[in-house]
């Protein structure tokens, strides 16, 4: 072979040597990111991924950036002597066009729907509809629609099957008939939209899962997942965003993932932490996310863009706190005075481990921690977090009976 083919031929092989290696320094030190593939239309494997792209269960040791501040203690109101399966915040215009700020809720022996008046503590039954055994509610973001879950008894009086029902027209009076649709008893997960009137279910179909978005009387259906995997917590944080949470145990590595409904990409955000927990911010920049430690449990900030995880200082479960919409990274927690050594959040969803709370405010771009609930309170262990529209009241369920509480922030 000519010498000069020779010359060329190691010249070339030397280049792309060189180029091979540039490259594998610059990936290694993420100057160059993995490219994204789109959303395939099926889950990716629930394989752990690279260390880098994990998040680790122990935060390196580092100064906390929060600082604990004496904040105003309010007391705490009990809104329903019986408990409730679901409550919301609605606001009600007068013809005189003055709100009346109102909360609207199941009757959890009953399944009647009441308004509360906030300001005169009056309550007032909208609706006498008998649909007892309900355990989850999902309301529209104006308060007139709902799907609810309850279950029935079979014909040996055995509680046996799920049923979904889609309340479509709730009446303002308990003369008014509310009415609505059965949905598919098969539906694994529901989550309403935090903006429109629209609702997204998992639905077993032969074997696979489809993922659809559809309004509440079940129609306009538009799919937008298809996914070998169904068992899933679903959240709808904010309109370009619904989690999928695995089902936590703090035996088994837990993973969250968000889906976009518009445009159907779909992205790996937490992976491979034990008992993992998870609540996203409503502007989609930060997650508060808890995990089984060796003490117990570990509650962690994760801010999305940076890839970076600041400790909270506060270990609770992120089911027992609520975003702020209106003040940005603000976030109010019902933090437990002391965690009993368990396994979490294991012992706490079977009913083995109840909590003592206090109502904290955290504001995670300043750092500032305060307690606002007062200190001669009674003992609740709080679930179900959420704020009234204009922020100036805080509600929550007690655990330990199903009670309806709220709390005036301003």
């Amino acid at each position: 072979m000519d010498k000069r083919y020779l010359i060329i031929i190691g010249i070339i092989a030397g280049l792309i040597a060189i180029g091979l290696i540039v490259f594998w320094v610059l990936y290694s030190r993420g100057s160059i990111a993995p490219t994204e593939i789109p959303f395939s239309g099926l889950f990716p494997s629930a394989a752990p991924k690279t260390p880098e792209e994990q998040i680790p269960q122990t935060p390196p040791p580092t100064t906390p950036p929060f600082t604990i501040h004496p904040g105003q203690k309010q007391a705490l109101t009990q809104l329903t002597q019986k408990a409730v399966s679901g409550a919301t915040f609605i606001e009600k215009i007068q013809p005189d066009k003055t709100k009346i700020e109102t909360v609207r809720y199941f009757e959890k022996a009953t399944g009647h729907i009441y308004d509360i008046d906030l300001q005169k503590g009056t309550s007032v039954r909208i609706s006498n509809v008998t649909i007892p055994r309900i355990f989850e509610v999902h309301w529209s973001p104006d308060g007139e629609q709902a799907v609810i879950r309850y279950t029935e008894n079979n014909d040996a009086g055995v509680t046996d099957t799920i049923r979904n029902f889609s309340i479509v027209s709730i009446g303002a009076t308990s003369s008014a008939s509310t009415h609505g649709t059965f949905l598919l008893s098969t539906i694994s997960a529901i989550a309403p939209s935090p903006k429109e009137n629209k609702v997204f279910s998992m639905v077993p179909f032969e074997d696979t899962n489809i993922g659809v978005i559809s309004s509440f009387e079940d129609k306009k259906q538009k799919q937008v997942l298809i996914s070998p995997f169904g068992e899933w917590r679903v959240d709808w944080p904010s309109e370009k965003i619904i989690t999928f949470l695995s089902k936590p145990s703090s035996v088994v590595g837990g993973y969250l993932y968000k889906l976009d409904p518009v445009s159907g990409s779909f992205e790996r955000i937490l992976a491979n932490i034990n008992g993992l927990t998870a609540l996203y911010s409503p502007d989609g920049e930060r997650i508060l996310y808890s995990g089984s430690s060796a003490d117990g449990l570990k509650t962690n900030i994760y801010i999305i863009k940076d890839k970076k995880t600041i400790p909270f200082n506060l270990d609770t479960l992120p089911e027992k706190c609520v975003w702020s919409a209106l003040s940005k990274g603000v976030i109010y927690c019902a933090v437990p005075a002391s965690l009993p050594a368990a396994a979490y959040p294991d012992n706490w969803y079977q009913g083995l481990v109840s909590f003592y709370d206090k109502i904290w405010k955290i504001d995670t771009l300043s750092g500032v921690l305060s307690i606002i609930s007062s200190e001669n309170q009674p003992e609740f262990d709080a679930i179900n977090l959420f704020l009234s529209k204009n922020e100036n009241y805080l509600f929550f369920q007690n655990k330990k009976d199903g009670t309806l509480w709220s709390i005036k922030l301003r």
